[in-house]
């Protein structure tokens, strides 16, 4: 009997040791299953059923690895399409407005002919302006095809003339909806930066003045120095509806549009967004107000000094 008892508690004894350790593998592999990635055993144990058990913990490991890897990827590949998606809709938004002026003036001129030669002469000057900058963003598309990474460089830009020359040429889409631009710009303002993306900034605003203000109104544009602050104020205003505060909040972002029902549809929401990347790249601010049926978007930017002025 004691033989028999003995025998029987060691085989009692054995069996747990080789079954429960299953038991919790088993468990194990059943959490895992269900999703629980988080799942160990703790085994201290150097045998088959320890190393067992250090395995199935190096499997799980791996496993979390792979599908950090794969959602990483994931997030590369949705950041990819989401830039190349905001690379075209820029790339629409500005080649929209050049075609926008030529065809405007390229009207007129086939409407009146010659009959007046001041309108004749400024509309051609606009059309060819307009189709060499058309012609510039189409090589600049061609490049950026070519995977070309070297930066543009900053020139020295007089953004009061080029506001100026802006605003004539938003003019014939001003009087299409009724509006008068008025600009009222100070020579030699001076700022380090893109022209090209300067003169889009300054389309992309004005263009937005034209199609959210009120008829048979003025829209406003204005450069002057800041002195106390070494920089370039611009300043857009037009009258028109009041943008409520929870809307000018998030006015800049991209595809946000304030009021997509009473505006153009054909509108994306990314002129601003646009905009502000600009002023971003020229180390400036933009700031919009709406008050009293009068929006106003102020930008500054930094005063370039040239070395003349400094002597």
């Amino acid at each position: 009997m004691a033989v028999f008892a003995a025998a029987f508690l060691f085989t009692y004894l054995l069996s747990r040791h080789i079954t429960v350790p299953l038991v919790k593998l088993s468990t194990a592999s059943t959490e895992v299953m269900k999703g629980k990635l988080d799942t160990r055993l703790t085994f201290r144990r150097k045998d088959e059923i320890g190393k067992l058990a250090a395995n199935f913990n190096n499997m799980i490991e791996r496993i979390q690895n792979q599908i950090a890897t794969i959602e990483h990827d994931r997030d590369q590949l949705d950041e990819l399409n989401q830039a190349r998606k905001r690379f075209f809709d820029n790339v629409t938004h500005e080649l929209k407005t050049p075609l926008t002026t030529i065809m405007g003036y390229a009207t007129i001129i086939r409407e009146n002919g010659n009959q007046d030669q001041e309108m004749f002469e400024k509309g051609i000057t606009h059309i060819v302006d307009e189709s060499k900058r058309l012609h510039e963003l189409v090589l600049n598309l061609l490049e950026q095809s070519k995977e070309s990474h070297v930066a543009d460089r900053m020139t020295i830009v007089d953004v009061g003339y080029l506001l100026s020359d802006v605003s004539e040429t938003m003019t014939i889409k001003a009087k299409r909806y009724k509006k008068t631009i008025r600009c009222h710009a100070e020579n030699g303002l001076f700022v380090s930066g893109h022209p090209d993306k300067l003169r889009q900034l300054f389309i992309n605003l004005l263009d937005n003045a034209i199609k959210y203000g009120y008829a048979h109104t003025d829209i406003v544009a204005k450069a002057e120095a800041e002195l106390a602050s070494e920089t370039v104020r611009l300043t857009f205003t037009n009258q028109g509806p009041t943008v409520r505060p929870e809307h000018l909040s998030r006015i800049f972002d991209p595809f946000y549009r304030a009021d997509a029902t009473t505006h153009e549809a054909e509108s994306a929401g990314l002129g601003l967004s646009i905009s502000q990347g600009i002023v971003d790249e020229h180390q400036g601010s933009i700031r919009m107000t709406s008050h009293l049926d009068l929006t106003s978007v102020y930008i500054e930017l930094p005063y370039r000094r040239l070395e003349s002025d400094r002597e």
